[in-house]
């Protein structure tokens, strides 16, 4: 298992995060995770979810959340792998705001105009 060769930090991806009995959910619990918190109050990225798994983090981003160019994982992820514990008053705290578009390109590193996911300005 991942925990046993020294991982720190686990990304789920593609989930389908509204469905309880998704295959994700299920996998965690019976390796021995816990969730702890299934939803943030920003949009895209709303059913971002957070588990922890062996004392380690699990980030899940739902599968709607990669066609968006900036969603509430690109918020929580720079932070998850700078090693900081992400707790549920810091992901409450992304509802300040509520929206995330361009108009709130001061949270986000600078895109393109139509640029792919995650594409920087030249």
């Amino acid at each position: 298992m991942a925990h046993d060769r020294g991982a720190l930090r686990v990304v789920a991806v593609s989930s389908l995060a509204l469905d309880p009995l998704d295959s994700i959910f299920e996998g965690l619990r019976l390796a021995g995770g816990q969730m702890i918190r299934h939803g943030v109050p920003a949009h895209p990225g709303s059913l971002l979810w957070l588990a922890r798994w062996h004392g380690r983090p699990v980030l899940g981003m739902p599968a709607c959340g990669m066609f968006s160019q900036a969603t509430a994982f690109d918020l929580v992820l720079p932070r998850m792998l700078a090693g900081e514990e992400i707790r549920i008053a810091e992901l409450a705290g992304l509802g300040h705001g509520g929206l995330l578009s361009r108009d709130s390109a001061w949270r986000f590193p600078p895109y393109r105009q139509s640029a792919a996911r995650g594409e920087l300005p030249e």
